[in-house]
């Protein structure tokens, strides 16, 4: 008789992460910074915003933006990759409270619980690091702007790789303002970067 194997199947997605465009840019030759000028970056980060506002429309927040998770394709196309920690919060659509987390059966297949911290420390914000059970659509709000920051500064806010640093370091204020890195950026973006 015929055996039958599973197999699962997905999407290939090709190209290069997010971060390695940007470490590109940091060390590679003007060529780069050609390919990659301002406006290129921000148009992929645009189009990461439309999958997070689509993700949240439906009650779904991501939980680990971050430019590794980002893939730009050779013509542009741009991906929000690594769904892994997502998590589902309710949205207007079901009936169920926005902002409001399900609660979970610990015997459930979901792959991830509240109590524990699931993300990437630098670009978590303070709820997340701290576990926080009421996790909502602004832990991705902050991700982004996180994101963004490390765009257009090549740097991070709040550099450090555990939640306990980072989150020291955000409640000490140690908060460098967009406009006093890069005083080309418009105040208006800046300003909305800054409260991200």
């Amino acid at each position: 008789p015929e055996t039958r194997t599973p197999f699962y199947a997905m999407k290939l997605v090709e190209g290069q992460p997010f971060n390695k465009v940007l470490d590109l840019l940091e060390h590679g030759g003007p060529e780069a910074r050609e390919s990659y000028g301002r406006e290129a970056l921000l148009d992929v980060f645009r189009s990461v915003c439309q999958a997070v506002a689509y993700a949240h429309s439906k009650g779904v927040i991501h939980r680990d933006i971050k430019p590794d998770n980002v893939m730009v394709g050779k013509f542009g196309e741009v991906q929000l990759m690594d769904w892994g920690l997502a998590k589902y919060i309710g949205s207007e659509d079901d009936g169920e409270e926005t902002g409001s987390v399900r609660t979970v059966d610990p015997f459930s297949a979901e792959l991830t619980q509240d109590g524990i911290i699931k993300g990437s420390p630098a670009y978590m914000a303070p709820e997340q690091a701290l576990a926080e059970e009421n996790i909502d659509l602004r832990a991705d709000i902050y991700s982004l702007g996180i994101t963004v920051y490390e765009v257009l500064t090549g740097e991070k806010p709040f550099p450090g790789n555990t939640p306990q640093m980072i989150f020291n370091l955000m409640i000490s204020k140690t908060y460098t303002p967009l406009s006093n890195l890069r005083p080309d950026i418009p105040d208006a973006i800046a300003e909305v970067i800054d409260k991200m």
